[in-house]
C-alpha cells in the first residue's frame, strides 16, 4: 500500500512538474543566442543589420518564406513568435497563424535544395524574441527570430488599409505626329512618319496617299513607317500619311501632310550657226570684205555661263576685225560671259579672201559650255561651217563674151582665162569683101579692113535702079532735037562704057 501510495505520489509529482514546466515555457521567451543545428543562421541575428548581413547564409530558405534581402528594413519592432502560432509586436498581437522554418528536424514541407523544412511555430521548443517588419500601411509583413534567425511568417490581424478607388483607366489613342519629305534624287523621295500609341493601342501598318495636280498617282499601304517614292512628272505634289491601327486605321492629321516638287530635268545645250553675208555660201571677190556672222543660242534649259567661241580662218582667207573678242594668229577667241536659257549672242568678223585660192574655203567655228559636257570640257559641243566661193573672169569661147565663173566649171575647151580673146575687130571677108566684125582670136581667118588686097576685091556699088516717076500732065509741046539733047545721050553712053571695063576687070584679078 505505502508503495501504491508512493507511486501515486511519485506520479502527482511528475504531472505537476511537467504542468510548471510547461506554465514557465509559455511565461518565458528565449532571446540568448542558439548555437545549435535547428538554427537557420547559426547563433541568430541579433539586428537588422545583422539579418541583412548573415542573409546569404539561409539565402534559399528566406526565398522559400517570401522574404528577400532587399525587404530587410524599413518599419519594424521587438517581438515575440509563440508556439500557439502568435506573433506580437510591441505588446500588439499582430499576426495569426506563425509558421517558421527550422534546419535538422524531421516533417514539415522540405524546402528544395537545403536541409531545412517549413514548420507552424508549435515545432518550437519555447517562445523568441523576434524582429518583426511591417508593410508601409503598418501591417505585419514577416518576423526574424533573433536566437536563432529562423524567418517567420503568419497572418497579419490588422485589416488592410482601404485602397483609394481606381482611377478611371484612360483610353487607347494613337497620333499622327509628323510626316517628314527627303529628296534622294531630282525624282526620288523617301517618307517618313512619326505616330504615337498609348494605353494598349497599336499600330498596324501606314498608308501613304500622293496626289499631282488633284488627281491620285499613289495609294499604298506598308508595314513599315519609312517609303521610298519615285515620281514619273515634274511638278508639284502632295502627300498624307495615315496610321493603321486596332483602334481604327486611316488615322491622321495635318502634320503628317507635306508637298514636295520634282523639278524639271536640267539639260543643258549650245548651238552655233555659221554664214557669211547671210548665206551658208555665197561668191566673194578676192580683196573685197564680207562678213561671217557666228550666232550662239542657247537650245537648253539650263543657264550658261563662260561659253567659249573658236573660229580659225581657213587658207587663203583674212580675218580683219571683229565686233566681239579678239583676234590672234587669224583666230577669233570669244568667251560669253552668261548665255540665258533661250538666249543668243552674235558676232560679226569682217574678212576678205586674199587669192582666188580661196575659191572653195570652208570655214568652221565651234562653240563649248561648261555644263554641256563636264566630263569632257575641252570637247567642243557643236561646230558649223560656212563656204565661200571666189569667181574667176573667163573668155567664154562658144559666145565670145567675158563671163565669170566659179573654179571648179572652169573647162579649157569652153574658157580661156586669155580675156583679149573675147575682144572684137572690125576685119574684112576675102571671100565677099565685106567688111565685118569679129573675135580677135578669129582674127585670123580675115582682112583687115585697111588692106589694098581687101579693097581690091571690094565689087563696085551697083546704082539702085531709078524709078519712074509717075508722069505729070504737060502742056503738049511739040518735040524739040538740039544741042541738049545731044549732049545728055554722049554722058549716058560714057556712064555705060566706064562700068563694064570695072567689071570686066575684076572678072580677070579674080580668075
Amino acid at each position: 500500500m505505502k508503495k501504491k501510495l508512493f507511486g501515486f505520489f511519485i506520479a502527482l509529482l511528475a504531472i505537476a512538474t511537467v504542468s510548471v514546466i510547461q506554465i514557465n515555457a509559455k511565461a518565458s521567451v528565449d532571446t540568448t543566442r542558439d548555437c545549435d543545428k535547428f538554427a537557420v543562421i547559426y547563433c541568430g541575428t541579433m539586428s537588422v543589420n545583422e539579418i541583412r548581413n548573415k542573409y546569404d547564409q539561409g539565402a534559399k530558405i528566406f526565398a522559400a518564406m517570401g522574404i528577400h534581402k532587399n525587404e530587410i528594413g524599413g518599419s519594424h519592432k521587438m517581438g515575440v513568435v509563440y508556439k500557439d502560432g502568435t506573433i506580437t509586436a510591441g505588446g500588439k498581437l499582430v499576426a495569426k497563424n506563425a509558421r517558421t522554418a527550422i534546419r535538422n528536424m524531421s516533417g514539415g514541407a522540405k524546402i528544395k535544395n537545403t536541409n531545412a523544412a517549413i514548420y507552424p511555430t508549435s515545432r518550437m521548443g519555447s517562445a523568441q524574441q523576434a524582429i518583426v517588419f511591417f508593410d508601409k500601411d503598418g501591417r505585419f509583413k514577416f518576423a526574424v527570430m533573433t536566437p536563432c534567425g529562423n524567418p517567420v511568417t503568419g497572418n497579419p490581424t490588422q485589416p488592410p488599409a482601404p485602397r483609394p478607388p481606381e482611377p478611371p483607366r484612360p483610353q487607347p489613342t494613337v497620333t499622327c505626329d509628323s510626316l517628314t519629305v527627303t529628296p534622294i534624287s531630282r525624282t526620288s523621295f523617301r517618307f517618313n512618319v512619326a505616330a504615337t500609341a498609348k494605353n494598349g493601342a497599336t499600330i498596324n501598318s501606314y498608308t501613304y496617299v500622293v496626289t499631282k495636280d488633284g488627281k491620285e498617282v499613289l495609294n499604298t499601304t506598308v508595314n513599315s513607317a519609312e517609303h521610298a517614292y519615285t515620281a514619273t512628272d515634274a511638278g508639284k505634289y502632295s502627300v498624307q500619311a495615315k496610321v493603321n491601327t486596332n483602334i481604327g486605321n486611316g488615322i491622321t492629321s495635318s502634320n503628317c501632310a507635306k508637298q514636295f516638287e520634282v523639278e524639271i530635268e536640267k539639260i543643258p545645250g549650245v548651238k552655233i550657226e555659221k554664214t557669211v553675208n547671210g548665206k551658208k555660201l555665197d561668191q566673194v571677190k578676192v580683196g573685197e570684205q564680207f562678213i561671217y556672222q557666228l550666232k550662239v543660242t542657247n537650245t537648253g534649259n539650263v543657264a550658261l555661263k563662260n561659253v567659249v567661241v573658236t573660229d580659225t580662218a581657213p587658207s587663203h582667207v583674212q580675218f580683219i576685225s571683229t565686233d566681239k573678242g579678239t583676234i590672234v594668229n587669224n583666230s577669233l577667241s570669244y568667251t560669253i560671259s552668261e548665255l540665258a536659257v533661250g538666249g543668243v549672242n552674235t558676232i560679226n568678223i569682217t574678212a576678205k579672201a586674199v587669192s582666188e585660192s580661196a575659191s572653195g574655203a570652208v570655214n568652221e567655228a565651234c562653240v563649248n559650255a561648261p555644263e554641256v559636257n563636264p566630263s569632257d570640257p575641252t570637247k567642243p559641243d557643236d561646230c558649223d561651217t560656212a563656204v565661200i566661193e571666189v569667181p574667176i573672169e573667163v573668155c567664154d569661147l562658144a559666145t565670145d563674151t567675158v563671163i565669170s565663173i566659179n573654179q571648179k566649171d572652169y573647162d579649157s575647151t569652153k574658157h580661156s582665162r586669155n580675156l583679149a580673146e573675147c575682144d572684137k575687130i572690125e576685119v574684112c571677108d576675102p571671100k565677099t569683101g565685106d567688111t565685118t566684125t569679129v573675135p580677135k582670136h578669129e582674127s585670123g581667118n580675115y582682112l583687115p579692113v585697111d588692106s589694098e588686097e581687101c579693097k581690091d576685091k571690094v565689087p563696085p556699088v551697083t546704082p539702085p535702079a531709078p524709078t519712074t516717076p509717075t508722069p505729070k500732065e504737060q502742056p503738049i509741046e511739040l518735040p524739040k532735037t538740039g544741042p541738049e539733047e545731044a549732049v545728055v545721050q554722049i554722058v549716058g553712053a560714057m556712064s555705060l562704057a566706064g562700068a563694064s571695063s570695072y567689071y570686066l576687070s575684076s572678072r580677070r584679078r579674080n580668075n
